[in-house]
């Protein structure tokens, strides 16, 4: 969760997790592996609500990270897998699912 933050409940929250990144230099070429998370953030309603709501946010945002692969220059973003779960944010619980692109790289240099 990022620090001093609060989430509404009415509303649909997300933000950018941790990025672990390696870096590899070969000849002329720099290549970075980054490994972010996009985690998004509901409050609990009636099940069928909550379910919908997520559910179908969700299947929209994995279709709009896999059809921006073209405008990241240099760059391969690619979700690779999505961890539903919940979140406790002062002293309340969210429904929580975390995107992961683990396969990220980005390479400048001649290639």
């Amino acid at each position: 969760m990022p620090p001093n933050s609060t989430f509404r409940v009415d509303l649909v929250d997300a933000y950018v997790g941790p990025r672990a990144e390696t870096i590899t230099h070969t000849s002329g070429t720099r290549e970075r592996q980054i490994n972010p998370t996009v985690v998004v953030v509901d409050g609990f309603s009636d099940n069928v609500e909550t379910g919908d709501r997520m559910d179908i946010l969700m299947d929209d945002l994995i279709d709009v990270f896999t059809a921006g692969v073209r405008q990241i220059g240099n760059a391969i973003l690619e979700p690779t897998s999505v961890d539903p779960g919940e979140l406790e944010a002062s002293g309340a619980i969210y429904r929580a699912e975390t995107i992961e692109f683990a396969r990220t790289s980005i390479r400048e240099g001649r290639s």
